[in-house]
């Protein structure tokens, strides 16, 4: 069986070390393990974990652009630097798929192999993107991924994460990346959907970006269609 791993937390935080046991037990179960770092997940390059699993086989992979984004070198000795290809890849050829985030955990994603449309990926997105970088990140990864064309791409947006809508979003912390991906999440002719919890603001009215308000059964809906999921 082939295990997908995503890593988006920083090293002082807990989700390394389930990373790490999830891991560890898939590759004792010899399973092919592939673990892709991506946002603050790159500062883990140098815990002794990753090294050990590096030296135990796992396919481990980082984000070129979060490792150049944090001064850290690109150093192919301690990982594959590379884009969002990667991720697309294995998302479209695990069996099994984990997003470990700061935003949590996300349930195990497991593809449906004989379906004939494409699997969806589910990004949540919760905090506040005039406070926060992830919200940044997420559409960045989510306009990344889908635009392959190998999964279709949901984004959930809850609380305050409503604000990426707004047509001022290249205000907002890293707005580079809205000025750049939220026209291509355009493209895909679907709307960004809002949680009943999110925040509702002027601005909401003048986005640009189609966008759709959903009930709880909706989105419980949502959830169970999709295979795989990404908290952020």
């Amino acid at each position: 069986m082939k295990l997908g791993l995503l890593l988006a937390s920083p090293p002082e935080l807990p989700e390394p070390a389930e990373v790490y046991r999830a891991a560890s037990d898939a590759m004792r179960r010899k399973d092919d393990v592939y673990l892709y770092l991506v946002d603050e997940g790159v500062r883990n390059l140098d815990r002794p974990e990753i090294e050990e699993l590096r030296k135990g086989g796992i396919k481990l992979f980082a984000c070129a652009y979060g490792a150049k984004r944090r001064k850290i070198a690109w150093d192919s000795d301690k990982a594959t630097f590379s884009g969002l290809t990667v991720l697309v890849d294995m998302i479209a050829g695990c069996d099994e798929f984990l997003a470990f985030t700061p935003l949590g955990v996300s349930p195990r994603g497991t593809a449906q192999k004989k379906s004939s449309s494409l699997p969806r990926t589910l990004i949540t997105i919760t905090e506040d993107p005039g406070e926060s970088h992830r919200p940044a990140e997420a559409v960045r990864i989510g306009a990344g991924i889908g635009g392959w064309k190998k999964t279709e791409v949901d984004f959930l947006l809850h609380g305050p994460a409503s604000k990426i809508l707004s047509p001022y979003a290249d205000e907002w912390v890293d707005g580079e990346n809205y000025e750049h991906y939220i026209p291509l999440v355009r493209e895909w002719k679907r709307p960004v959907l809002l949680a009943p919890d999110a925040e509702d603001f002027t601005e909401l009215a003048e986005s640009e970006t189609t966008h759709q308000r959903c009930t709880e059964a909706q989105v419980k809906q949502l959830t169970d269609a999709a295979s795989f999921f990404i908290p952020f």
